[in-house]
């Protein structure tokens, strides 16, 4: 089959920009997080793993703060043995700027009638909770959803935060694995948070989460830079109801390149893992979709409850060009034994398919490139590959990234050496930009707004 340069293969290279972050979320390199979905959560009771919905005058409970849960930035007298010889513990308990006359609490006592909540009050710097080490245990290889109800009210320029993670055996946090909210006001009106915790991760033991009300702070990336003026607020807060943590299915869907490229005559076969400990009976059906979100392709499979946990599949494309695959893997069976088809986990995988034909002149290869900027340590090394397969020429690279530190900096180097070696043997053209800035960089020379020009006027012993 010959194809000009001039038609097919230029279109196909352009939808790689669109394509770059469907092809880098597939899961040959981590399983993409499952979504749960809000009008079936009726149907996902049985995964239900623990619900805090802090209505504990029940339990005979009625101090100031909820079973499992302790103020950052003080040391709890709770008596309990070697609480203070968790790592995480010790971290939250002596962490700077939560002082303890902020309120960290039941919104009502629990000997009041009312819908009680957990309560982060304002008295000037932060306030926050976290769960404790062993409250809630996890399973390795499983996924989990923490679902809850957040409302902020009477905040100008403090901001709500939540965090969920793994925390290993030994009681440290798994950093690899944290999720956050970001920070968030809703105004006086309750909101409902989701978060995912991707289940790749070998040490997960239990689940950590924390509840953080934050003052304001310097904008690393304003120009006025230490000239900013902070408001440091004395009143409001943030109330969360109805955490609940819930045991999804951890899902892959992957092609049989790393970077979700393949050319002729090889054709894209798909493969489909579905790792549940429910024991349950589900449902995957995998959709595949061009670019104008046509379904050219699909196929259902039952997976668990003795049925194989893997399948592959060959979809039959009518062309060449970027496809988008679809994986829901749903419930079968409800609480009462009625038969349902509910979706419980979904992901998503893009990938190209190319002619085998590589570009014949230089010139039309030199038209694109790829911007490799602050790519995390996890993808960097798929660059190479990623150039090789599309046939693009240039590459932009950048020779650090947001979070490189002293710790980390001689692993992100020999990471880039290993990927420059391929590339210059090949004759690319790669290009460096000092963009972005580390942030510890910028806090060691304490300019907010430093930008990568300003590095050449600096002294060279910095």
């Amino acid at each position: 089959m010959t194809v000009q340069l001039s038609g097919l293969w230029l279109r196909l290279v352009m939808v790689l920009c669109v394509a770059w972050n469907l092809i880098f979320s597939c899961a040959w390199v981590q399983a993409q997080p499952a979504s749960l979905f809000k009008d079936e959560r009726q149907y996902t009771h049985q995964r239900l793993i623990h619900k805090f919905d802090f209505e504990e005058g029940r339990f005979g409970n009625f101090e100031d703060m909820p079973g499992f849960w302790h103020r950052i930035g003080t040391a709890p007298n709770i008596g309990v043995p070697h609480f203070d010889g968790q790592p995480l513990h010790k971290s939250l308990s002596i962490i700077d700027g939560y002082p303890t006359y902020t309120q960290v609490r039941f919104n009502i006592p629990q000997h009041v009638k009312g819908d009680h909540s957990l309560y982060l009050g304002l008295n000037g710097g932060n306030a926050g909770a976290y769960l404790e080490v062993g409250a809630i245990p996890a399973v390795p290889n499983s996924d989990y959803r923490i679902t809850a109800r957040v409302m902020t009210g009477r905040l100008e320029h403090a901001s709500a935060k939540v965090t969920v993670y793994f925390i290993d055996g030994k009681g440290r946090r798994v950093d690899e694995s944290v999720i956050t909210t970001g920070l968030f006001r809703s105004n006086d009106k309750w909101i409902d948070l989701s978060l995912k915790l991707n289940g790749d991760y070998a040490p997960a033991a239990w689940i950590g989460m924390q509840v953080e009300l934050l003052q304001e702070r310097y904008d690393k990336d304003s120009l006025l830079g230490e000239q900013q003026v902070i408001f440091n607020e004395v009143d409001g807060g943030v109330w969360i109801d109805d955490i609940a943590i819930w045991q999804l299915p951890n899902i892959s869907l992957s092609t049989q390149s790393k970077v979700n490229i393949l050319r002729a005559p090889v054709k894209p076969q798909m493969t489909v893992k579905v790792r549940d400990l429910s024991g349950r009976r589900l449902v995957s059906e995998l959709k595949v979709y061009d670019y104008r979100r046509q379904l050219v392709d699909q196929r259902e499979q039952v997976v668990g409850a003795g049925s194989p946990n893997a399948w592959t599949h060959v979809p039959k494309l009518p062309g060449y060009g970027w496809y988008l695959a679809d994986l829901m893997v749903s419930e079968t069976q409800g609480m009462d034994g009625e038969q349902v088809y509910q979706p419980v986990a979904r992901t998503l995988c893009g990938f190209l398919w190319l002619p085998g034909d590589k570009p014949a002149h230089l010139g039309d290869a030199k038209l694109f490139g790829i911007r490799a900027i602050d790519v995390p340590d996890i993808e960097l090394p798929l660059v190479s590959q990623l150039v090789e397969q599309s046939g693009i020429y240039g590459v932009t690279i950048s020779p650090w990234r947001r979070n490189t530190s002293l710790k980390n900096i001689e692993f992100q180097q020999n990471q880039l050496d290993d990927l420059l070696h391929p590339l210059m043997a090949e004759n690319r053209d790669v290009t460096f930009s000092l963009f972005p800035i580390p942030d510890l960089l910028k806090s060691e020379l304490q300019q907010a707004s430093l930008q990568a020009h300003m590095l050449f006027e600096l002294d060279t012993d910095i």
